[in-house]
């Protein structure tokens, strides 16, 4: 469901959502807190992750404008993943009970938030399904295309990203974050700043993910938890 026409039809019923901004690196709401309001993002780039058992975190989606989430207040009440703005960010809120409310009484906005939820789970599915068969190389590149921008003044194609956040969304450790960024740099393909990465070769990142889906080689294991992909 398209965030635009989600608040067109809740305003033509009456609902006229808040706009609220975070800063970079804010959440937006945290893992277990009460779930309340639905977000439509309306600028910016947001994570959604969850804890895991060793104490981590692992990225379940990034989002751009247009997205709906915090689906879940709609169910549960309760906040099943953490939302983290990758950069400063708008969003639209609307209350859940307000929501559901209408939904009661418009079958067309019951399928969509439905719809909505079954998305978030495909995602999550996806995601699992990308950590056992790709290897972090792979997964690194296909992250650092979908986040990146252009910057203003100098035109660099960037990701304003710290390899802790990088590290989460990959399901990988820092560490073997950082080795495979040093490979990369090493390229020629990128380039490492304070909290900023700059895709040099965005082309070679994209054909080297290409080949690979067709390959589809076996991942390597290494002593100490990272993986690699011969290339």
């Amino acid at each position: 469901m398209k965030g635009v026409e989600f608040l067109r039809r809740l305003e033509a019923k009456g609902i006229v959502p808040r706009v609220l901004s975070f800063r970079s690196k804010e959440n937006l709401y945290r893992e277990g807190e009460p779930g309340i309001t639905l977000f439509v993002l309306l600028q910016g780039k947001v994570t959604l992750t969850i804890h895991t058992p060793d104490g981590g975190e692992l990225g379940l989606a990034v989002l751009g404008p247009g997205d709906v989430f915090g689906e879940l207040a709609l169910t549960t009440g309760e906040r099943y993943v953490t939302a983290h703005a990758l950069t400063d960010v708008d969003v639209a809120v609307v209350r859940a009970d307000e929501t559901k409310a209408l939904a009661r009484d418009d079958p067309e906005l019951l399928d969509d938030l439905l719809s909505l939820v079954d998305e978030r789970l495909r995602r999550a599915v996806a995601v699992a399904s990308e950590i056992l068969t790709a290897s972090l190389s792979v997964r690194m590149a296909r992250h650092l295309l979908a986040l990146a921008n252009p910057e203003p003044a100098s035109g660099d194609l960037e990701v304003l990203i710290t390899q802790e956040e990088l590290a989460t969304l990959v399901g990988a450790t820092r560490e073997a974050v950082n080795r495979e960024l040093r490979r990369l740099a090493r390229r020629g393909w990128l380039r490492l700043g304070r909290r900023r990465i700059v895709l040099l070769r965005p082309d070679e990142l994209a054909r080297f993910t290409e080949l690979v889906r067709r390959r589809d080689p076996p991942v390597d294991r290494v002593p100490g938890g990272s993986d690699q992909i011969r290339a």
